[in-house]
């Protein structure tokens, strides 16, 4: 425990407290340092922590990650080893850029820490519209995932603003 504490504090410490980290989730899903973007190697590592992000904080297992993200109904060695691969370029990702620290892993669940950065989804949430620089209809328009949360969310900028 000593050991996974003392790597998030070195995490943490990677970014200088100039540093500003801003996740846009409204059109295409984008993580900001500094307004210059982070790369993500694999595009399912950057799927993963989109739908993380989404999911505010709550914890979900690998098995619902390789349902949703990777599309596998069936769990078996090869999904596993595939989403592991995944979830490791994640981590390494992050890791690069001084994020690793907003990652949560227990187990097998994981999920996001959602102190220390800026998220437009999170503002929305919060009833704060004004921020939201894109159509709320365009919520991470890259994943297939996301669909089903976007009338909730037009509702949330729209159905609120005519009041």
């Amino acid at each position: 425990m000593d050991k996974k504490r003392n790597q998030n504090r070195k995490d943490q410490q990677t970014l200088k407290n100039t540093d500003s980290v801003e996740i846009r989730t409204f059109g295409h899903f984008t993580v900001l340092i500094n307004r210059v973007p982070v790369h993500f190697r694999r595009s399912k590592s950057k799927e993963i922590l989109a739908f993380l992000i989404d999911k505010r904080g709550q914890t979900v297992s690998k098995q619902v990650l390789a349902n949703e993200v990777l599309n596998e109904d069936c769990y078996d060695d090869r999904v596993k080893n595939r989403l592991h691969t995944d979830l490791v370029s994640l981590r390494e990702d992050l890791e690069n850029c001084g994020l690793r620290h907003i990652l949560y892993i227990n187990n097998n669940e994981y999920g996001i820490i959602t102190e220390g950065f800026y998220c437009d989804y999170y503002d929305l949430l919060d009833g704060n519209r004004e921020n939201v620089k894109d159509d709320p209809s365009n919520y991470m328009a890259d994943y297939e995932w996301a669909e089903s949360r976007k009338p909730f969310l037009e509702n949330k900028y729209y159905g609120e603003r005519i009041k």
